[in-house]
């Protein structure tokens, strides 16, 4: 369950189906019809600043408020509202104050009057709050354990003086251990394979414009900078000011036995030495429980991670707290952390090629691409349920670039979608996600959103079969292109809106694979273009999408094609082409079978008589072809007719007008009475002709 906006704990949706019968969903949530009030739950303001809305994305809520399930909010209440290492400050959830979160405590012991099993010490330190105690023994009296060490909230700088300090002014080639007051009074370079340990508790103060920078020029280093919860080792400026000093850089050759654990880098950041960001990191070192704060510029630049990194936390840096610039770095990116109240909150993508399995986490804040990103090989890249994935101005996503095997996963859920959006919330701001030839079937998008693109080209474009499910387009310069190969069978659900165009352009081939369940209305044409000039050997039923398909050129169908129908399905042909069944003397089926409620209507794109060929049902065609409640308009050549008959098929319950001939044309050889059981008025030849 989830807190809705009235301040009492509902079950999350995003459509009233996911609600229990009775109830619908209103902004995110379940709730009784009794309790709208215009359509919606009345907000509460409880516990924080005004609610207002409604929005798209925190950036359109006045602060400190931020967008949940479509109206702005506050974001907290109390701490537990947020993740660990923040706290709840005036209804946002921040970093800083004086807040230490212990762990749990162990369990009592069983039996008699023994005490609970300790795990540990709480946390340390002014405003520390201690784990739960454990639970008593059965049958006793057991006191709870104390709380466990915890994953800690690095707090500040503290004292900076460096009275009795250790200098540290040059080249460093040989092995060290820092410990106590370290002050860095000019830039420091660690290389040579030297091995830096750094004792918990230990402050590095560094002068200003100074940096200290591990791995130089290739030389090799090891930094082991592994702090306690109650110790933790800090790395701050001589003012506590942004940039006060340059970066903490820990470079390609940097070993991965490295660490950097319950760490505080902070009033780093400043333009020097090629150092725009606080903390660099190149190498695959563990990053577990690191907060950098008050930087110049960017908080982090990050190469990679080691394996099982955690909780990297930033705030206060000018520019974005996170810059990932290798697919490490991206899958191996510590979570749990928080990344709020920086310049821009936003985790900033620089890779372009991506040719190792790579994973987009939901880090809590968005990414953002700044370039166009292609993923190529036989690498699989996944993003993962909840994260906002933008683009910037003229980007693309493009998977299974110029070689084969890739797998593109998008794996978002009814509760926690992916977005991907542009950067700039405009039509067209980026280019869209290209799905290539030579992806794998595997490849899918499930629970996703897909705006702002179509700048150059379709928004989505799929060149071959992958699955789509419950997968919406809105706000889009360009729809959906779905190449002849069509989708995957198990697509269900695609909804395109608010498109400056058709939501929808596929291959003939396509028409039986497109997914039912969404919709493909609010666009500026809604229609289905379908590509022309093309040979059906398709099966299946080309579905009524509630919108029109647009037939831009001839269709054949041939070689045991069945061109089948459903009910209520309309086709808009443009003028001079015709549906022709039984091309090259092969076999091939055609059936449209409406109903009186929903009849298959198929018309010119204009009015005038004999707009368009109309259909030809050939010599080869299965007897079994047929039409029911099919209206034909606008269709037929001069001395011949809007449905042509050289095979004896069944038509009943239609209707033919508009013809430039007949309206039927047929074979003299046929026993069957089409006049009879069908309406065939508006004619210029008249109703049935024959040859």
């Amino acid at each position: 369950m989830v807190c809705g906006v009235d301040a009492t704990c509902r079950d999350q949706c995003a459509t009233s189906r996911d609600c229990i019968s009775g109830q619908v969903c209103a902004g995110g949530t379940c709730a009784d019809r009794t309790e709208l009030v215009d359509g919606s739950l009345p907000v509460s303001s409880e516990g924080g600043p005004p609610v207002s809305g409604p929005c798209l994305y925190s950036s359109d809520c006045p602060e400190p408020l931020v967008c949940r399930s479509g109206t702005c909010v506050v974001e907290c209440r109390e701490d537990r509202d947020c993740d660990y290492f923040a706290a709840c400050v005036q209804g946002r959830c921040r970093l800083g104050g004086s807040v230490m979160v212990g762990g749990s405590g162990g369990s009592a012991s069983t039996g008699g009057s023994g005490a609970g099993a300790t795990s540990g010490s709480g946390g340390v330190g002014a405003g520390a709050v201690n784990g739960g105690g454990g639970t008593a023994g059965s049958g006793g009296t057991g006191q709870g354990g104390t709380g466990g060490a915890p994953p800690v909230v690095l707090l500040d700088c503290g004292s900076r003086g460096t009275t009795g300090a250790t200098i540290a002014d040059t080249d460093i080639t040989t092995d060290q251990t820092w410990s106590g007051v370290v002050h860095v009074t000019q830039n420091v370079i660690v290389h040579a394979g030297a091995v830096i340990t750094i004792q918990p508790g230990t402050t590095i103060v560094v002068d200003t414009g100074r940096t200290i920078d591990f791995g130089w020029n290739s030389g090799g280093a090891t930094v082991l900078a592994a702090g306690t919860a109650s110790a933790p080792i800090r790395f701050c400026g001589s003012t506590a000011t942004p940039g006060n000093w340059g970066t903490l850089m820990l470079e390609q050759t940097v070993t991965t036995d490295s660490v950097l654990e319950n760490v505080l880098v902070s009033d780093a950041g400043g333009v020097v030495a090629g150092g725009s960001t606080a903390l660099q990191i190149d190498s695959a070192v563990t990053v577990n429980n690191v907060q950098v704060r008050n930087s110049g510029a960017d908080g982090v630049w990050a190469e990679d991670f080691h394996a099982g990194s955690a909780a990297l936390s930033v705030e206060g840096a000018a520019g974005v707290p996170v810059l990932l610039r290798g697919e490490g770095a991206i899958t191996r990116f510590p979570l749990g952390g928080a990344l709020t109240g920086n310049g821009q909150d936003l985790v900033r993508v620089n890779v372009s090629y991506v040719d190792a399995n790579t994973t987009f986490h939901e880090p809590g804040i968005p990414y953002l691409q700044v370039s166009s990103l292609y993923l190529q090989g036989a690498a699989t890249l996944t993003f993962e349920a909840g994260v906002e994935y933008r683009v910037a101005a003229g980007g693309s996503i493009e998977a299974g670039w110029n070689n084969g095997g890739s797998t593109f996963a998008v794996d978002g859920t009814t509760a926690r979608p992916v977005t991907f959006r542009g950067e700039a919330a405009e039509a067209g701001s980026w280019d869209g996600i290209l799905i290539d030839a030579n992806v794998t079937a595997a490849s899918h998008i499930r629970h996703a959103k897909i705006l702002h693109a179509g700048g150059t080209g379709p928004a989505l474009d799929i060149r071959t079969p992958v699955t789509l499910e419950d997968v919406s387009l809105d706000l889009n310069k360009a729809g959906v292109n779905i190449s002849n190969d069509g989708l995957n069978s198990d697509s269900t659900s695609l909804t395109v809106t608010g498109t400056q165009a058709v939501p929808l352009t596929v291959g003939l081939g396509a028409l039986t694979t497109i997914p039912t369940g969404g919709s493909y209305t609010g666009n500026t044409t809604d229609e289905v273009d379908v590509a022309g000039y093309a040979t059906y050997t398709g099966k299946g039923v080309i579905p009524d999408l509630g919108v029109p398909y647009f037939l831009e050129g001839d269709v054949y169908v041939q070689n045991s094609g069945s061109f089948e129908v459903a009910a209520g399905t309309e086709f808009i042909a443009s003028g001079g082409i015709g549906i022709v069944v039984g091309q090259g003397s092969t076999p091939a089926t055609f059936l449209a079978r409406g109903t009186a409620a929903a009849p298959i209507v198929f018309r010119g794109l204009d009015t005038t008589n004999g707009y368009w060929d109309g259909i030809q049902i050939l010599a080869t065609a299965l007897s079994t072809s047929a039409l029911d409640h099919v209206t034909i308009k606008n269709a037929g050549l001069a001395n011949s007719g809007a449905l042509v008959l050289r095979k004896e098929i069944s038509v009943t319950n239609s209707t033919v007008t508009g013809s430039a001939g007949y309206g039927i044309y047929a074979s003299t050889a046929f026993t069957t009475n089409y006049a009879t059981s069908n309406t065939l008025t508006g004619n210029t030849q008249g109703a049935i002709g024959t040859f």
